[in-house]
């Protein structure tokens, strides 16, 4: 079997090249926008860290905010800070698929309970938890992590196509090369007659023609 047997065709390697290439470039997408989303949620959870303010909650009633599929608990409190008494809905972040487990998770706050809880300055935000400086450097690793790491990625692949690319040249050039001297091989030049061999077809011919002057 001929070198250029097994070589795939031109429009199998493009095929195959698109394919690679749009997995490649969603793969790149999709990392860059999990980094993006780390990154902003970090942000987001180091400026709860400067400007939320410490306070106290007192929990009037609870029940469930239904968001399908979960249910979240809800607590209705009344925030007193500084002498001022405002009325606010607090929702946890964290849905639940069971109702029971839901409950559970509302009753971690009772009723009549006085608890400390962290607002925005504008009273627009509640939350139960501290800002934690410790999920905001955790966010922040991960974006980056992802950030280098779609990035290197990234560099390896064009490293490896300008690699793969020179070698499949020089494969091109070499079996152009094997083609044309099995051509060669096949079909031999005829060399050009020696001077013996031109000086007896000369006689020949001059012979030929004086004997057909004779006549």
């Amino acid at each position: 079997m001929s070198t250029s047997d097994d070589i795939p065709s031109s429009s199998f390697c493009t095929k195959l090249n698109d394919d690679e290439s749009t997995f490649f470039t969603c793969s790149v997408i999709f990392g860059y926008g999990i980094s993006l989303v780390l990154f902003i949620v970090a942000f987001n959870e180091l400026y709860k860290i400067n400007t939320f303010v410490l306070g106290q909650c007192k929990v009037k009633s609870i029940d469930m905010k239904f968001r399908s599929p979960n249910l979240y608990p809800r607590w209705n409190v009344t925030i007193v800070d500084e002498n001022l008494i405002r009325n606010y809905s607090l929702i946890d972040l964290s849905g639940f698929s069971d109702e029971d487990n839901a409950w559970n998770a509302a009753r971690k706050y009772q009723i009549n309970g006085i608890y400390s809880c962290y607002r925005s300055a504008d009273y627009s935000f509640l939350q139960w938890n501290k800002p934690s400086k410790s999920q905001f450097i955790g966010q922040i690793l991960g974006g980056v992590l992802f950030f280098l790491t779609i990035t290197v990625l990234i560099l390896c692949r064009q490293w490896y196509r300008k690699t793969h690319r020179n070698t499949r040249q020089e494969q091109r050039e070499e079996i152009s090369l094997n083609s044309r001297e099995l051509q060669t091989m096949s079909n031999p030049e005829i060399p050009p007659p020696s001077y013996q061999e031109v000086m007896q077809t000369t006689t020949l011919q001059t012979n030929y023609l004086n004997l057909r002057h004779s006549f």
